[in-house]
């Protein structure tokens, strides 16, 4: 089946996106190297809407929950982010759809997320621990969508 894939094998992807004069470290949970091509339309809005729903911010959830670090603002744990982007049309063979995990916060133009991800030799990181520990659950979810609707 094209969406029997185990979670070792979803890519995860790091990046560092400067744009607007801002950086922001982001992980990504890329499900579009599991073949949504067979699949029909139905099916793929179902996932999405599966993505938006439950998995986005269960894991926004997680983050918020199990971050290593003290809040003294809470400006870094509120700028924690799970967003669910797509390309292509759901209708053509072209469609692909990612949650991205980021932190967004920033204060007096300084960068939580990425001195919290990289600096601290990694002891406050919180986007791959999460993905590494939910990413699973968010496939076997999938999975649960592609069953009903396949």
């Amino acid at each position: 089946m094209p969406y029997d894939v185990p979670i070792d094998s979803i890519p995860i992807s790091e990046f560092r996106n400067r744009s607007f004069g801002t950086s922001k470290t982001t992980i990504r949970l890329d499900v579009s190297g599991v073949d949504l091509e067979g699949f029909d339309y139905r099916t793929k809005k179902a996932i999405k809407q599966y993505f938006e729903q439950e998995a986005a911010p269960m894991l926004r959830q997680y983050m918020v929950s199990n971050h290593k670090w003290q809040n003294r603002t809470r400006t870094a744990e509120v700028g924690l982010t799970a967003d669910v982007v797509t390309s292509g049309n759901l209708k053509r063979d072209d469609y692909s759809i990612k949650i991205q995990l980021y932190h967004t916060a920033k204060h007096r133009g300084y960068e939580y997320g990425n001195r919290l991800e990289r600096g601290y030799e990694g002891r406050f990181a919180i986007l791959e621990p999460t993905v590494r520990n939910k990413g699973g659950e968010v496939v076997e979810g999938m999975r649960g969508v592609i069953e009903k609707y396949s």
